[in-house]
């Protein structure tokens, strides 16, 4: 293995970890109480939150593949693309609550004033565990994926039907 292919790696998983992260920050700047809703469903419904992740991501999935292997016009190829892409879009958007949920387990005197720093935090924290060989890799990125799914389909559920019996 040369230098260049150590600087490729390196510059991968760090380009990653600031993505991850500023996509959390990017999140809480522009919703933050849907950050704070995400945050407190972690807190009451973490396991629920996986489970609705799956239950969201295998058909719609399924779905996907579907679509662009049966049918090449190009439209149905195009949405065929988002669904994946917006999956991941909801995920991201969802793990936010962990990262502040993390963040807020870490807390800091100047959260009050600043809230933003307890995402940031919590996001460096998470994003770290990330880089743990294998588990971080096949267990707590998908977990954390698949729950943020979960935890957005939660919020959106419970912002559409407030008195509903899930959530």
């Amino acid at each position: 293995m040369i230098l260049a292919d150590i600087l490729l790696w390196l510059l991968i998983i760090s380009g990653g970890w600031l993505a991850l992260t500023a996509s959390w920050l990017t999140t809480f700047a522009i919703a933050p109480r849907f950050t704070e809703e995400c945050q407190q469903r972690y807190t009451t419904h973490g396991i629920w939150a996986v489970l609705i992740g799956v239950i969201a991501l295998v058909p719609l999935s399924i779905i996907a593949v579907a679509l662009f292997r049966h049918d090449h016009h190009p439209l149905a190829r195009m949405i065929a693309v988002l669904i994946p892409l917006s999956l991941m879009l909801m995920a991201l958007l969802g793990s936010s609550g962990l990262a502040a949920r993390v963040g807020a387990g870490l807390g800091s005197p100047l959260d009050a004033a600043q809230p933003w720093r307890r995402v940031m935090r919590g996001g460096w924290v998470l994003s770290a565990s990330f880089l743990m060989p294998l588990v971080g890799w096949f267990l707590l990125l998908p977990l954390t994926l698949l729950s943020g799914l979960g935890t957005t389909v939660l919020v959106c559920w419970r912002r559409r039907y407030p008195h509903g019996a899930v959530a």
